[in-house]
């Protein structure tokens, strides 16, 4: 991944790269790759420290010559803490970027590197060697051993004053590098970043707000847990005003933004965490906790008839009249309602086609809202459970905006509310039958993201089960057994619906934007073993031993008490998906 950063002194920079580094971890640092004139002199050898500041000084002898003055916003890396660090404003005519390997990854040599290296400056528009009449950057690719965390690495420093004095363009360089790093790695055979291949992305967090979150004894950022309540509101909600009713019964304070000169039209929102008694509320927009969570995205998800639109817009006016919605009450089946959750999702996920990354996306929205309602539930945002519905909101950001209406189903909904009420109202320790349901669920979502050749975002939904496990008490194991029987029910209800139904198999499942029973939709058929291009559905070893990390515990504790233990979810087959097959006559 390309990790840039601007300033101003060429000399120091190269020396730095050329160096011991600042704890001798630089090992045989030397130049591969850079403009005729540096590598003519100092390629391809270790240099010395005068002859490093020697590179340095030809690398910054465009702009010295031509005087030409670049000025604006320096960043640097902060090594210790790993981020980005802000330098204020002054001369920034060095651009460096860093690009890694995974620590996994087998290293290049230095003439691979060296390729890299040149695509990626002619890629950026910085300098191309097999145009005669460019006027290019000078620049050089160091190479001085593996990173802190194992990875291979290079860095390229480059001068963006021209040959001919005048300054290289640099507007929207981010974006351009994150996109020459994805046809690199394409065309040198490298691992793929999921998240870019894929567009999506996600919002950080900034150092400042883990600063203040630290000082005042929080687990999380309040724009986290604004995150995590929002994301509980929409999955429940299918109209505006009831997402407002939701986000007030989670001590989430809104205000509306209407469009210019319009009071009537609604447009985003800001929302902020209930201030305690004397205190001034902290606001964010939509657009800043999540690309999903905006005010239009979320609209998508819900019905849209004029009289919730009207019912809408008389909470954003009057905000107080937003009361929050009634808790389920007592003598709920509870147990049911999550089964039918974990069957809805688990055929949503298996009935995806390769390159879904829309419907992938919902059903990740889908399930981060679930683990965000529990993360609320038990008590103040529990940080694990957040973290793990964070990470699966990843998923349902798209940076694009795929234009497609749906409502989460009423399985979903009903599912989410079993959720959160079962936790109050079971008779025996339901933490174990809600870890089953999110375990089974997050284990078919990493085997449909794997399905989509995400092998990395695969493994890193298996890592977040440990959250789960952490979350709840794992003593009483009986619940997990009548949990699992209201699966094997539902399952087998699914099966029959499937046997009676004159309607063929469709190509991608069915999410009804009207209330109905999980019944009515038609899974797909079970089928034999898929495997596309040598990636075969089973798991790989390393995914089974984080897998078992988890189920080892129950299969341990079922084996003393007399509960059987179900096969890894790794060994279960994945239908294949089929062709439309039309309805039989």
């Amino acid at each position: 991944m390309p990790n840039i950063t601007r300033g101003g002194n060429t000399v120091g920079l190269l020396a730095y790269l050329l160096g011991e580094g600042r704890a001798n971890e630089h090992k045989d640092q030397h130049i591969i790759a850079g403009s005729s004139s540096l590598m003519f002199q100092f390629g391809n050898r270790t240099l010395t420290h005068e002859e490093a500041l020697h590179a340095g000084a030809l690398l910054d002898l465009d702009r010295r010559v031509h005087g030409t003055s670049m000025m604006g916003k320096r960043t640097s890396w902060d090594y210790e803490n790993e981020q980005y660090r802000d330098d204020g404003e002054g001369p920034n005519h060095v651009w460096h970027v860093s690009l890694s390997l995974r620590p996994d990854e087998r290293p290049l040599s230095d003439e691979t590197w060296a390729r890299i290296a040149t695509d990626f400056v002619r890629e950026m528009g910085f300098a191309d060697p097999d145009d005669p009449n460019d006027n290019p950057c000078r620049w050089v690719a160091v190479r001085h051993g593996v990173t802190k965390n194992g990875g291979d690495h290079i860095h390229i420093a480059l001068n963006l004053v021209r040959e001919d004095g005048r300054p290289s363009r640099t507007w929207n360089d981010y974006s351009r590098a994150q996109h020459t790093a994805n046809v690199l790695e394409h065309k040198y055979g490298l691992e793929i970043l999921d998240s870019r291949e894929h567009g999506r992305g996600s919002k950080g967090i900034q150092p400042a707000e883990q600063a203040a979150a630290l000082r005042e004894g929080k687990d999380l950022t309040d724009r986290e847990a604004l995150e995590v309540r929002v994301r509980a509101a929409l999955v429940v909600a299918t109209t505006e005003a009831e997402f407002l009713r939701e986000l007030r019964g989670q001590d989430v304070i809104f205000r509306p933004r209407f469009a210019r000169g319009d009071t009537n039209v609604v447009v985003g929102y800001s929302v902020a965490l209930r201030p305690r008694s004397g205190g001034e509320p902290k606001w964010y927009g939509g657009s800043s906790l999540a690309y999903d969570l905006t005010l239009p995205r979320m609209r998508q998800n819900w019905h849209d008839y004029s009289h919730t639109r009207r019912e809408a817009l008389e909470l954003w006016h009057h905000t107080e009249r937003a009361t929050p919605p009634d808790r389920p009450e007592h003598g709920g089946n509870y147990d049911r309602a999550i089964a039918d959750l974990t069957v809805e999702t688990i055929e949503r996920l298996r009935a995806l086609t390769p390159g879904d990354r829309v419907g992938l996306a919902n059903v990740a929205s889908d399930l981060a809202g679930a683990y965000a309602a529990l993360a609320f539930d038990m008590g103040n945002t529990h940080p694990h459970i957040a973290a793990t519905a964070r990470a699966f909101g990843r998923l349902a950001q798209l940076k694009d905006d795929p234009r497609q209406h749906r409502v989460s189903s009423l399985a979903v909904r009903n599912g989410v509310r079993a959720l959160r009420a079962s936790r109050a109202f079971g008779k025996h320790n339901r933490g174990v039958a809600i870890a089953a349901s999110m375990i089974e669920i997050s284990m078919a979502l990493s085997e449909a993201v794997r399905y989509q050749k995400q092998r990395d975002t695969a493994l890193r939904i298996i890592g977040e089960i440990s959250n789960v496990q952490s979350a709840w008490d794992m003593h009483d194991l009986s619940a997990a057994d009548e949990f699992r029987t209201y699966i094997a029910e539902r399952r087998s209800q699914a099966t029959q619906g499937r046997e009676q139904s004159n309607v063929g198999v469709l190509e991608r499942p069915v999410i009804l934007e009207t209330d109905a029973p999980i019944d009515t939709v038609t899974p797909k058929p079970e089928a034999d073993e898929v495997n596309t291009d040598g990636d075969t559905r089973r798991m790989t070893k390393q995914e089974l031993l984080a897998t078992n990390r988890f189920l080892s515990v129950l299969g341990s504790k079922g084996k003393r008490q007399g509960t059987p233990t179900p096969p890894p979810m790794g060994t279960r087959p994945r239908p294949r998906p089929q062709p439309p097959q039309g309805r039989a006559r």
